[in-house]
Formats: C-alpha cells, structure tokens, sequence
C-alpha cells in the first residue's frame, strides 16, 4: 500500500476523531458507562465479559491524560480507540480492493476505503 492510503487513513481516523470529541460525555452516562469507568479507575472487573483491555487503556488514559474528569478520561479512550479502528478498517479496506496501479481505480478504491470506514464510525 502506499502512503496515500495511510495518508488518507489518518485523514478519516482524524475525522472521525473530530466529531467523537466534540459529542464526547464529559461525565458519567447511562448504562453500564459508570460501571466500566470505575472498573478502569480502580482496575476492578465489571460485570461478565468484564472488557478487561478496555480497563487496562482507560487506567492509561486516567493518569497520561491531565485535564478533566476521570470520566471525561475513560470516555476520551473510547473515542481513541474507535478512531483507530476507523483508521485499521480503511486500510482492511484498502488491501481487500487489491493493488490499484491505475489512478481512476486507486482514487475510487480511497473513496470506497473512506465511506466505508466513515460510515463504521457513525453507524
């Protein structure tokens, strides 16, 4: 893959990440958000499956993060890690339309690539 795709992969994870920040909770939400942000807080294990992984990176974000709410935090590491997936599924993506050596096919493989992982981050 060339740089462009990664080029452009970062572009949707930016975008993405953009919108995930400016509708981003500033606090506790309904559901079981209060239960998996003091499981990362106090490394506990909520309730089955428990999302260990999701404990262990918002326990990173809590303490490399220094502004905000510990909510605020664990809900910003939400917003990181759905932005990376946007980013891996573009370039899944990418790899799954083949090597594009033509530039009429190599623009509409990026343009497919970039709906469809825009359309997994606000689906």
């Amino acid at each position: 893959m060339r740089m462009s795709g990664v080029k452009w992969a970062f572009i949707a994870a930016a975008a993405a990440f953009a919108v995930y920040l400016f509708t981003l909770c500033p606090t506790v939400y309904a559901g079981d958000s209060g239960e998996t942000i003091t499981a990362a807080w106090c490394l506990g294990v909520s309730h089955p499956p428990g999302y260990p992984f999701f404990s262990l990176i918002g326990r990173l974000f809590i303490f490399i993060v220094p502004f905000g709410s510990v909510a605020f935090r664990v809900n910003l590491a939400s917003a990181a890690l759905a932005s990376a997936a946007v980013f891996f599924i573009f370039l899944s993506l990418m790899k799954l339309m083949g090597n594009n050596d033509n530039p009429a096919e190599g623009a509409l493989a990026i343009a497919c690539a970039f709906a469809g992982s825009l359309m997994l981050a606000f689906s």
